[in-house]
């Protein structure tokens, strides 16, 4: 006789997710077959980030986020949202946005708490701000960095609890294996986030 076949999902200690495409889930048998079988946790690609799903000011498309989201519910996988906050994915209308700080303000926080709310209790965790850190150690010098400030990671994550008491919240990153002065920013960032009482 043969042994069974062992997934990913039934050999790790730890859940053990993907980051789908829309389009290839549906599109593709084989694709979505082995999402199924191999993995316990899904990750949206792309179809979250603020440019897919906020393309116009005053529009939202749900299209791509709900055709993830849905899967994972009907395939009982763990949804990880990504991600409310990135300097790579900003509409045009953000770009060529005309506001105070203040109009600034209220665009991130509308823009968080509308994505966070349309997928609670659905969602079990988003990536709240990606990549704010140069390998230096120094905030980046986003758009967001220049609109809101020094301390507006901070406030993504105030404005995500807020919409969601219930969702875990992380801060995504990339580098901190080679590079000690990301990862000292990081974790002096979580350290002070946490004598703040930040989420």
């Amino acid at each position: 006789t043969t042994a069974p076949e062992v997934t990913l999902r039934a050999a790790a200690s730890f859940p053990v997710g993907a980051a789908i495409n829309p389009s290839l889930l549906t599109g593709k048998l084989i694709y979505r077959q082995t999402l199924e079988r191999e993995f316990s946790s899904i990750t949206t690609e792309n179809h979250l980030k603020m440019a897919q799903v906020h393309p116009e000011k005053d529009r939202y498309d749900w299209s791509g986020g709900n055709t993830i989201v849905n899967f994972a519910n009907q395939t009982n996988k763990r949804m990880h949202g990504h991600a409310l906050v990135w300097h790579q994915s900003v509409p045009n209308w953000v770009t060529q946005f005309k506001g105070d700080s203040l109009a600034w303000e209220a665009l991130v926080r509308d823009h968080i708490q509308t994505v966070v709310k349309q997928y609670k209790g659905k969602i079990a965790a988003w990536d709240v701000v990606n990549e704010a850190f140069l390998d230096d150690g120094t905030l980046r010098p986003s758009i967001w960095t220049q609109h809101l400030g020094p301390d507006y990671v901070a406030r993504c994550f105030q404005y995500a609890r807020q919409a969601d008491p219930a969702v875990k919240l992380f801060y995504n990153e990339y580098g901190q294996e080679y590079s000690a002065k990301k990862l000292a920013t990081m974790l002096a960032m979580v350290a002070d986030f946490k004598k703040r009482g930040i989420p």
